[in-house]
């Protein structure tokens, strides 16, 4: 049986625990730890203590929005609102079970191993790195790395940013690997660490140099976003402001420098319209937001039973809404399954999108 946590608390915790008595031996995987938020500030206080894997195969009971907003930023795996019920808890479960497991982060030695090769030295990221975390979320980014690192035959030296350092490789495998992977970019970290002195050397001069790169160079990728049910273009989506040809709808680009992922202009040849991700818990009714976006972290983990999809959910049927489109950035087919379910007007972009024909 999972640990429940905290280990005290009240009717929530014994209905939680029923509920899972009646689960087991019926197939359904068992998550390690039910975290029971009958008490927000206490269900996340153990939650943060807990080794990041974990917390991917866990499911959260939660109480409120404000705890489901929590439960993503922690990466838990699936959710459930109180009171339980064995369909949603069931459904919660099986969505913890598919959480993964991402390649571990690396330490200061293992980039150390990596410089003292004498090869050269590359970087796989996607940038801005920060815009892309929030877009795409820890967990996308980790798993795609890891993937563009077993077809280089690379280990997945992955350092934070989130980015792979790959020592040696053939120039042309390793820029096929990113055209094949288009948000991804190569950087050539030769030259770039700055000191002649291997023991000066490390992750944080590693890091120090990807981010640079990046600034320097701004590496614009452009999506098309598509409204749902309606199946047509409302506009397009850039990872960096950029000049483009005319196009169906709107423009988005980041707003602001450093470009953080927060906040969009919208052009479209009249007045600018900003709009800022919805980044916890509001009050639709007296929100005066145009478009409702959401932060990409939540389209990207979009499977029935994650906390992602109760927010998402939520937003969708909640009546102060009043017919405002909701964009929900960075979907993939699992996501764009899931939003067809849900009342449009939808706006969705990513890599379960298809380019308009």
């Amino acid at each position: 049986m999972p640990e429940l946590l905290p280990p005290v608390g009240g009717h929530g915790r014994r209905t939680v625990a029923a509920v899972l008595e009646g689960l087991a031996g019926s197939g359904v995987p068992m998550p390690p730890v039910v975290l029971v938020g009958e008490i927000d500030d206490r269900w996340w206080r153990h939650a943060v203590g807990l080794p990041v894997e974990t917390r991917r195969r866990s499911v959260v009971a939660a109480a409120s929005e404000a705890a489901l907003w929590r439960a993503v930023g922690l990466e838990i795996g699936g959710a459930v609102r109180l009171p339980v019920s064995t369909p949603a808890l069931e459904e919660a479960c099986r969505a913890a079970a598919t959480g993964g497991v991402a390649p571990p982060a690396a330490t200061e030695g293992v980039v150390e191993a990596l410089l003292a090769t004498g090869e050269r030295l590359w970087a796989v990221a996607y940038t801005p790195c920060e815009l892309w975390r929030r877009q795409w979320g820890a967990r996308r980014l980790h798993r795609r790395l890891a993937a563009i690192a077993e077809r280089l035959g690379a280990p997945p030296v992955i350092v934070p940013g989130p980015a792979l350092v790959v020592a040696g490789g053939d120039d042309g495998d390793m820029a096929e690997a990113c055209r094949e992977d288009p948000p991804a970019r190569l950087i050539d970290l030769s030259g770039r660490l700055g000191s002649d002195r291997p023991g000066a050397i490390g992750l944080a001069s590693a890091v120090r140099a990807i981010d640079a790169a990046a600034a320097a160079d701004p590496w614009p990728v452009v999506l098309p976003v598509m409204e749902l049910p309606t199946g047509r273009q409302v506009g397009r989506w850039s990872s960096a402001r950029t000049t483009l040809a005319e196009g169906p709808g709107w423009l988005a680009a980041p707003a602001g420098e450093p470009a953080d992922g927060r906040t969009w202009r919208l052009e479209s040849g009249g007045p600018e319209v900003e709009v800022v991700d919805l980044d916890g818990e509001v009050d639709l009714a007296s929100d005066p937001r145009e478009v409702l976006r959401l932060p990409g972290l939540i389209g990207a983990e979009l499977r029935r039973g994650s906390p992602a999809a109760l927010l998402a959910g939520r937003l969708a049927r909640h009546e102060g809404r009043g017919g405002r489109p909701i964009w929900i950035p960075s979907v993939d087919i699992e996501g764009v399954r899931f939003v067809l379910g849900l009342p449009g007007p939808i706006w969705v972009d990513g890599p379960g999108v298809p380019a308009p024909r």
